[in-house]
C-alpha cells in the first residue's frame, strides 16, 4: 500500500503545485487589472477586453488533462508490474530450471522427475509434451512461457491459440 501511494503522489504533488502556481499567477494578474480597470473609470477610458477568464478554463483544462494522463498512466500499471514479475521469475530461478530439463532429456535421465520437483509443480504439461515432440523449441522459450503463466500475462505470439482461448477465459493450462 505504501509503495502506491509513493509511486502515486509524485505525479499528482506535480500537477496540483503547477495549477496552484498558474492559479496564483492569474490571481495577481486580476487584481492587478481591477487596479487598471479603476485607473481607466476614473480616466474616462474605456477598458480593454478581459482575457483573464479565458486564462482560468485554459488551466482548469491543462490541470484536466493532467490528471486524466495520471488515471491513465495507473491504468497500465498492473501490467507493468506483471511484466516485472515475469523478468524476476524468468531470470530467478525458470530458465535455469528448464535448462536442466532439456540437458537431462538429451542425456535420457529423469527429466519428468525433475521437472515436477518443489517449487515447480506447476511446470505445465503441454510445455513437458514440446519436451518429447521436438527439440527446436530453446529452454528459453520454454521457462519465458513458464514465467508468462506463472504471472497470468497472455503471450500474444503462443503458436497454439486453444491455449491463449483458454487462459484469455481463465482457465489454466498447464
Amino acid at each position: 500500500m505504501l509503495e502506491i501511494l509513493i509511486r502515486n503522489i509524485q505525479p499528482r504533488i506535480s500537477s496540483t503545485m503547477q495549477s496552484i502556481t498558474d492559479e496564483t499567477i492569474i490571481e495577481w494578474h486580476r487584481q492587478k487589472e481591477d487596479k487598471q480597470r479603476e485607473l481607466y473609470a476614473k480616466m474616462g477610458k474605456a477598458f480593454p477586453i478581459n482575457k483573464i477568464k479565458n486564462s482560468k478554463r485554459e488551466v482548469l483544462a491543462a490541470h484536466s488533462r493532467d490528471v486524466e494522463e495520471i488515471w491513465r498512466f495507473e491504468e497500465s500499471i498492473p501490467r507493468k508490474i506483471k511484466e516485472i514479475k515475469l523478468a524476476e521469475e524468468y531470470d530467478g530461478c525458470l530458465y535455469e530450471h528448464w535448462d536442466t530439463i532439456s540437458h537431462l532429456y538429451r542425456a535420457r535421465k529423469d527429466w519428468k522427475g525433475y521437472s515436477t520437483r518443489p517449487g515447480f509443480e506447476d511446470t505445465p504439461d503441454d510445455l513437458l509434451l514440446m519436451m518429447k515432440r521436438s527439440a527446436h523449441k530453446t529452454a528459453s522459450h520454454k521457462a519465458l512461457e513458464h514465467s508468462a503463466r506463472r504471472v497470468n500475462l497472455i503471450r500474444v505470439d503462443s503458436p497454439d491459440k486453444n491455449v491463449i482461448e483458454k487462459r484469455e477465459n481463465g482457465i489454466m493450462d498447464r
